[in-house]
């Protein structure tokens, strides 16, 4: 099992932040509040041409990150169901976390995150609670606690 461990999962089941963050991809609502989606998360490339996330969703997993070394995993099952995070997916596609700003599923600015674990997406409303960070942070917690214990197996 170590062995099938190492091959397809991250760093022998650990999963860190810059785990977490490196899968995570956003996909904008263009028709509305791209500057708010764009303080949640953003993608860059440095100089090197890596591409770099950035923005308050990172920042938290960080911050969240340093004080609970816990947190990464806890926030990966919630987005995925999954309790680690895989190299690639079973298509041979990169892991990734959708990060999606919509009005459908969160109609209102005080919308708590909505996660689909089978299709790994996590989405806020389009507004992005006005880039407010600790809006963002309130209801990712708020979420989070509401949530964690739908996959709880016996």
């Amino acid at each position: 099992m170590e062995a099938v461990s190492r091959i397809f999962f991250s760093k022998e089941g650990v999963v860190t932040v810059e785990d977490v963050i490196a899968a995570l991809k956003p996909s904008y609502d263009e028709s509305v509040g791209l500057e708010q989606q764009r303080q949640i998360i953003q993608m860059e490339v440095d100089s090197d041409g890596a591409e770099i996330c950035k923005g308050l969703l990172p920042d938290f997993l960080r911050a969240q990150g340093s004080l609970d070394e816990d947190f990464p995993r806890r926030f990966t099952y919630w987005c995925t169901g999954q309790m680690y995070v895989p190299k690639r997916e079973s298509g041979g596609e990169p892991f990734k976390i959708t990060v999606e700003f919509n009005d459908l599923e969160s109609p209102s600015p005080d919308s708590l995150p909505v996660v689909h674990t089978c299709t790994k997406d996590l989405k806020f409303p389009a507004l992005g609670y006005d880039g407010n960070r600790e809006v963002l942070e309130q209801k990712i917690i708020q979420s989070m606690d509401q949530t964690k214990d739908m996959f709880t197996v016996e």
